[in-house]
């Protein structure tokens, strides 16, 4: 079965903000315990490839095709 656009924007955002969810919980845990910085470190490349997708998914809404 072929994907639509409209999927697999779902999908980018799905993505965007499940990453960001899970930042905001190593950010909170790194305030209690500064050991813990490696946990965001490790995020990132995730990090890295949402910040992409937002960038495409903003080229996109700006687009005057949308």
């Amino acid at each position: 079965m072929m994907r639509t656009w409209t999927q697999n924007l779902l999908d980018m955002a799905l993505d965007c903000a499940w990453v960001l969810c899970r930042f905001v919980i190593a950010a909170r845990e790194v305030c209690a315990d500064p050991a813990k910085v490696t946990t965001i470190e490790a995020l990132k490349r995730d990090v890295t490839r949402v910040r992409l997708q937002v960038s495409e998914f903003t080229a996109l809404m700006n687009s005057e095709k949308y």
